[in-house]
């Protein structure tokens, strides 16, 4: 294990030693450091001179600093105006004390502290103890909620807590209660501490609560960071931690995949327990990289020209740097950290806020009379709506500050330089990009097909003369806003021909700045109304189902499966089944024309597929006249993408051209393989989930007049908790049926798999097959089922899942006569698990807990004995079980399926 300037330290038992060998009440204030090099201990001046040295031995020097007191004025470089300037302390900066003087600590993130340095430190009054991040991090769960408060909010925010701590246990290998922790007395706010594996940036989960609107966060810290472990809050509550107790080398590692799948993993348990992920707060700070989104791209367009508007609202310096800064003394108010306006977006890390622009115009600007906005100072800061430092007031009662749609106004008109109309009260700059896009020569519809679409192979903008190049400007000009690495491959190869492309693009977006731009309110519609009465001697319809108490027709079905677990084998064998009207898996099914949209499968592929199906239904190809195939592998396969302006997703030209083939071919059923390919939003956003299955899924079975069934991957909380969901639960809410293939028993090998129905709302859902992989295809083993068959449907189509392991147990019983069987649970030979290991061929399809419920179930009715089958070498009687002829010719399955 590599830790960057980290070397190999005593190993934990070595600690622990060190540890017992000192008794708490004569413990030294001082560890294993050279006598020579420390004060008397009458002279150690800082309460944490203990935890010092248990850290020191425990490994962890080299990460080692002090930190100011909290409250203390000390003084710090400021870059910004290179001069000194005095600020008072958080309790959390690195720091020295000279003098009678505390100073911040001068290039901290690379000092190597010695031993003589941490004599030092201990003559420093109330300096605490903070450590570097790099070869430990950190998941700071900043969840503050006091001890005193009380009630439903309260209590969500410590649950959440709680199920954080869960699932970094999960990450960690490690139960919750030995996880390497930093806590202070009075708050829920809390860290996990770990050691990595290798450099991993910095996460960061912003979370609101749903019902009252209190922020929160979840933080990963890494690289370049330092963390507190020992000292006091600003609150006056002490901060502790583990460390001392815990050497470096005992800390849990953390992977990368495992830091990957754990911050998801957060973010779903928390929308699941009523709180969801606030706008991104890391505007500049944020990793964005190409294709941008076209909110992104609209967004690096203003901050593109933050000279013409950003100086007019706050006192900063235009140049060429990519990052201004503006002190809080500048802006007159008592924060200690700046405000940083980025070329791609705005950080106030005094206020702890990410802005918009219009937001940043809200807070500082001044508006006249005649709608001119300039700089009105700082606001009054104090903690409102879960901002610990929101605007609450102000020092001048003359200072009217701008509304957002007063600012969006101000800021359009600046930038297109023409008297626009002004946007509508309530306008909100999320509300606004495609009006905000245009005032900077952006046109919102070329911005997503920049951003989602391509041409095809001899047709791409490349090859493009130039009367097509002029008449798709706009689209030119959405590409450099989007990707800009691609509009230079682009101007590359035009450089030869009689088009500027560079100049073209510009000409294009200056004219569509300058245009008009008509702001329109959404005129409404039509609903249409049903008088029930209209019903009255109205034949009722029958349910129709695609497969009877599975697949509702006229819905959209969801099928979710673990990656390789067979779901398109699955979903390919279902559609040969209806295109040739076979029951499905002994299910009744319905016939229909399927059309099969698979995005991940090359033909050669789903040809192999399909020759396997056959073989195990026992059809020919030219039985699939109603089948149709399409791979559509490396194929640009979005079918909707999300409109913030609007709220609501736009269908994408692949989805109409799904549309038109299904209609053109009179298809019944349409499959789409898998969402991650067609669905381009945010997975957890509840809107945008909500959207896509009904505009796109919903109006793709609606237009057919019959069904849509899409497969998915379950996330990793989901695998892990055999629910089989993924990001938000609106995936689940927004369809009729939802059904889950998985390996039996959380294992991931082996020919069995279970099918299941997580949800279906015309009928009772936990209806289980289980099937088997055979010759590259499945074929159903045994089945429990939740619902009526329907009338006339073979009640034998498929055995029944308790008569199957039951006489499989019974066949797995019989091949281990005379081996000891035991009742207890702990016992080495209890039966269940003993069956399973002697016998895996018979019982491979049925779980250790289904094994021992059919035991159960055979020993109350009679079919088995548990009594003594033998003696051991020490004539000690074993006991196991015997089945029960009589019984068991009365009560036997009619068909041994479960075990050919």
């Amino acid at each position: 294990m590599t830790s960057g300037n980290i070397a190999p330290h005593a190993h934990a038992d070595k600690f622990q030693q060190f540890l017992a060998s000192i008794k708490p009440s004569d413990r030294p204030p001082f560890g294993p450091i050279e006598a020579a090099e420390i004060a008397p201990a009458a002279a150690h001046r800082s309460p944490f001179s203990a935890e010092i040295d248990r850290l020191t031995a425990g490994g962890y020097l080299p990460l080692l600093r002090p930190c100011l007191p909290p409250g203390v004025r000390f003084t710090t470089w400021d870059k910004a105006t290179k001069t000194v300037v005095e600020k008072t302390s958080d309790g959390k900066v690195p720091g020295e004390l000279v003098g009678d003087k505390w100073r911040a600590m001068a290039d901290w993130r690379n000092r190597t502290p010695t031993a003589a340095d941490v004599a030092t430190w201990r003559n420093w009054p109330d300096a605490g103890i903070c450590l570097t991040t790099g070869g430990v991090g950190a998941l700071d769960i900043d969840i503050k909620i006091d001890r005193s408060e009380t009630g439903a909010e309260a209590e969500r925010a410590r649950s959440l807590v709680d199920a954080i701590k869960r699932l970094t246990a999960d990450a960690l290998d490690r139960p919750v209660d030995q996880l390497p922790m930093r806590w202070r007395e009075n708050s829920t706010s809390c860290m996990v501490l770990m050691r990595l594996a290798t450099t991993l940036g910095k996460r960061r989960l912003h979370l609101v609560d749903v019902a009252s609107g209190r922020q929160h966060a979840v933080e990963f810290l890494a690289t370049g960071q330092q963390i507190v472990v020992s000292g006091v809050h600003v609150s006056g509550s002490r901060v502790r931690s583990s460390l001392p107790d815990i050497p470096f080398d005992a800390l849990p590692i953390l992977e990368s995949g495992r830091l990957d799948a754990l911050v998801p993993a957060i973010a779903e348990k928390a929308a699941s327990m009523g709180f969801r992920l606030a706008s991104s707060k890391a505007g500049s700070g944020k990793e964005l990289k190409p294709p941008y989104s076209p909110a992104v791209a609209v967004l690096r367009a203003v901050m593109a020209r933050r000279a013409e508007w950003a100086p007019q609202i706050v006192p900063c310096r235009p140049s060429s740097d990519h990052e201004w800064r503006v002190t809080s003394a500048e802006l007159d108010r008592d924060l200690e950290e700046d405000l940083a306006i980025f070329a791609d977006g705005i950080e106030d890390y005094g206020a702890e806020w990410t802005h918009t622009p219009a937001s940043l115009v809200v807070e500082f600007g001044s508006i006249d009379a005649d709608g001119d906005i300039t700089y009105g100072g700082s606001p009054l800061y104090g903690s409102r709506g879960g901002r610990p430092f929101a605007p609450v007031g102000e020092l001048d009662a003359s200072i009217r500050r701008p509304s957002e749609a007063e600012a969006l106004t101000w800021l359009c008109r600046r930038l297109a330089g023409n008297p626009l109309p002004a946007f509508e009260r309530g306008a909100t700059w999320a509300t606004s990009l495609p009006a905000i896009g245009r005032s900077v020569g952006l046109v919102w519809e070329a911005l997503e097909a920049a951003r989602f679409f391509d041409h095809v192979e001899g047709d791409r903008p490349e090859s493009w003369q130039a009367d097509r190049l002029v008449k798709n400007a706009d689209f030119l000009v959405a590409i450099r806003a989007v990707e800009p690495e691609r509009f230079s491959r682009i101007e590359d190869a035009h450089q030869s021909g009689a088009v500027d492309l560079c100049k073209l693009a510009d000409e294009r977006q200056a004219a569509v700045a300058t245009s008009p731009i008509r702001l329109e309110a959404p005129t409404p519609g039509s609903i249409s109304w049903i008088d029930p009465a209209s019903w009255t001697g109205k034949p009722i319809r029958a349910r129709e189902w695609e497969v009877e108490g599975w697949i509702p027709r006229h819905e959209t079905t969801l099928l979710y499966g673990d990656g390789g677990v067979g779901k398109t084998l699955l979903i390919h064998q279902y559609a040969t089944c209806a295109a040739t009207g076979k029951s499905f898996l002994g299910q009744e099914t319905r016939p229909a024309r399927v059309m099969a949209f698979f995005c991940e499968d090359s033909e050669d592929e789903l040809h192999r597929r399909q020759a396997d199906i056959n073989g195990m239904l026992h059809v020919d190809y030219s039985d699939l006249a109603n089948l149709r195939i399409s791979s559509r592998k490396h194929d640009d396969n979005a079918l909707g993408v999300w409109d913030k302006a609007m709220g609501t997703t736009k269908l994408t030209p692949a989805w109409h051209r799904l549309r038109d083939d299904a209609v053109a071919w009179g298809a019944d059923v349409v499959i789409v393989d898998t969402l991650s390919d067609v669905y381009v939003g945010d997975e957890i956003a509840r809107a945008q989930v909500n959207s896509f299955v009904k505009t796109c899924l919903g109006r793709l079975a609606s237009e057919i007049g019959g069904s849509v069934i899409a497969l998915g991957h379950p996330s990793v909380s989901g695998k892990t908790s055999g629910t089989g969901t993924s990001g938000s639960t609106q995936w689940s809410n927004a369809v009729r049926s939802r059904l889950y293939l998985r390996y039996p028993d959380k294992t991931e090998r082996g020919k069995i798999r279970e099918l299941e129905t997580m949800k279906l709302n015309y009928g009772p859902k936990g209806s289980v097959l289980k099937i088997r992989w055979d010759r590259g295809a499945f074929d159903v083993v045994a089945g429990m089922s939740t619902a009526d068959r329907p009338a006339g449907f073979p009640a034998s189509a498929v055995p029944d899942l308790a008569d199957a392991v039951e006489a499989a147990v019974a066949a797995a019983i019989n091949e281990c006569a005379g081996v000891a069987l035991a009742t207890g649970r702990t016992s080495a030979n209890y039966a269940p698990k003993v069956l399973k290991r002697r016998s895996p061929d018979v019982l491979q399809a049925f779980s250790v807990s289904e094994v021992e419920a059919a035991i159960g179930r055979m020993e109350q009715n009679g079919t088995i004995r548990h009594e003594e089958i033998g003696r051991d070498g020490s004539r000690r009687a074993v006991k196991g079980y015997v089945l029960v002829p009589d019984k068991m010719s009365a009560s036997s399955p009619k068909t041994d399926a479960a075990f050919d």
